[in-house]
């Protein structure tokens, strides 16, 4: 019988340079040199007979290239975001015009927009909505396209939504992902200006069951239901990098709330303790001192909070269920046990003010965060604040990034124009960074762990030449 398994390449298409996006929840270019692991397609690429990861804009390839490199495939997933649909419609032109192949788009804005895509172009043969793993591997294995659950296709000029593919129960079924990094990616051309170098991130767990508004994952791609590894499963993969990625000097457990089960991070800790290996992982403001302490215990160096504002209001706006208390207690218990903290806030968010935006300002100073990160608010297809956005007619028209690839914000509130909202952001992260208490602070971290030198110097170098680029930008455009 004649084999009908299809050779497929997962792919990152050129877009902006270092664009940021397959493994990213805010899709842009970023003012160091980051990027994260494309997670995803890496998930999906671990249970394919046949397959191979390319992410373009990690490995600067042009279209050219990556025309050459796809020749060798017949099915090509395209990882899409709304801030490059565009490009990545004519990603697939380009290969559509060199060669015979299926080309079908995956990722969040596809998913909530599968209709739209499959009518701008002829090229798109399929949308894999939300969860795409095993579409895609019943698309490679020749299965028909009315037969397959989770695809949007086109039949006699007709596009066709088939019946949504349930939530994957078992994420144990995976390999490990780190397993496909290893095979098809250049560990050390991904960086995160918080972690130390060189990182991994791995997923122990898919969805989030809290409400947040303006989350891209759980409200477009993995639903608000958190599904999760077992602690063994987890510690398995941890011991594989250990031994099998030693150049790795931290794994970053980037599930959205990796700390939302307690007694699951206990498990975890006491497996990998032992195990001398550094991580970080996303965490709410409002886990416990026990369960912290266990996680520092277990060679937790980091933990990456998302506080978003420090107004009441507007985390009530959010549904951000956590409160100013719950937050400043939790960051003393970091500080007691020698945890750092980096803390994500959101620019423009409903009833963000100059004033709030202050407010949040002092309050992650007056906190001592170790790094902090200020993100334009970015109103995504699909989620409860885009819809809001649009209810109240704030939304203008625009592209979610700028010429550069750079966040950019579609949002205008009546006293916070978006150019404000962008100046805001930037703003945020020089008076926060460029204080002599921080540079102190910087100093003496590196004296206390030497990892840390080169981890400082590269993002902080970077951040540096961002700020006098951008500030010659303005000042040519004045």
């Amino acid at each position: 019988m004649k084999d009908t398994t299809m050779k497929t390449l997962f792919l990152n298409p050129p877009s902006f340079h270092r664009f940021d996006c397959a493994g990213a929840r805010y899709q842009a270019r970023r003012r160091t040199r980051a990027m994260w692991f494309p997670v995803w397609l890496c998930e999906a690429a671990s249970i394919m007979d046949e397959s191979r990861v390319l992410d373009c804009p990690a490995e600067d390839i042009s279209m050219e290239r990556m025309a050459n490199i796809a020749k060798d495939y017949n099915l090509v997933v395209i990882s899409t975001s709304s801030a490059t649909i565009k490009m990545n419609v004519k990603a697939a032109e380009y290969l559509k015009n060199k060669q015979d192949c299926k080309v079908i788009f995956v990722g969040p804005h596809v998913s909530m927009t599968a209709e739209e895509i499959m009518k701008t172009s002829d090229v798109v043969d399929g949308v894999a909505r939300r969860e795409y793993d095993f579409t895609i591997k019943e698309i490679s294995e020749g299965k028909k396209f009315d037969e397959i659950l989770g695809l949007t296709w086109r039949k006699d000029g007709k596009i066709i939504h088939n019946p949504d593919r349930p939530l994957i129960k078992d994420l144990d079924q995976f390999p490990y992902v780190s397993k496909i990094y290893k095979r098809d990616l250049k560990i050390k051309l991904y960086r995160e200006p918080e972690l130390l170098y060189p990182y991994v991130s791995i997923m122990t767990g898919r969805g989030c069951m809290f409400r947040c508004t303006f989350c891209l994952w759980p409200q477009t791609f993995f639903n608000r239901e958190y599904r999760v590894r077992s602690p063994e499963h987890v510690a398995g993969e941890v011991k594989y990098i250990k031994e099998e990625l030693p150049e790795v000097e931290e794994i970053m457990f980037d599930d959205g709330t990796f700390t939302a089960y307690p007694d699951r991070v206990d498990e975890i800790c006491d497996l990998i303790k032992n195990m001398d290996m550094t991580w970080s992982c996303n965490a709410r403001a409002d886990v416990r001192y026990e369960t912290l302490k266990k996680m520092k215990e277990a060679g937790c160096r980091l933990l990456v909070v998302g506080y978003e504002s420090a107004d009441q209001q507007i985390l009530n706006n959010i549904h951000k269920g956590v409160t100013e208390k719950q937050m400043i207690e939790f960051t003393k218990n970091c500080k007691k046990l020698g945890i750092m903290v980096h803390g994500c806030f959101v620019i423009g968010l409903p009833g963000e003010t100059r004033e709030t935006i202050k407010k949040s300002l002092k309050f992650a100073t007056d906190l001592d965060l170790d790094s902090v990160q200020a993100s334009v608010v970015t109103p995504y297809p699909g989620t409860e604040i885009y819809q809001y956005f649009k209810e109240k007619n704030l939304l203008v028209n625009g592209d979610l990034a700028d010429e550069e690839g750079f966040q950019d914000c579609i949002i205008n509130m009546p006293d916070l124009p978006a150019k404000q909202i962008i100046k805001a952001a930037d703003d945020f992260h020089v008076k926060f960074f460029y204080r002599p208490w921080f540079f102190l602070k910087m100093f003496k971290m590196i004296l206390k762990d030497k990892r840390e030198f080169s981890r400082i110097l590269n993002s902080g170098s970077q951040f540096q030449s961002y700020v006098i680029k951008s500030f010659y930008k303005k000042f040519n455009n004045k």
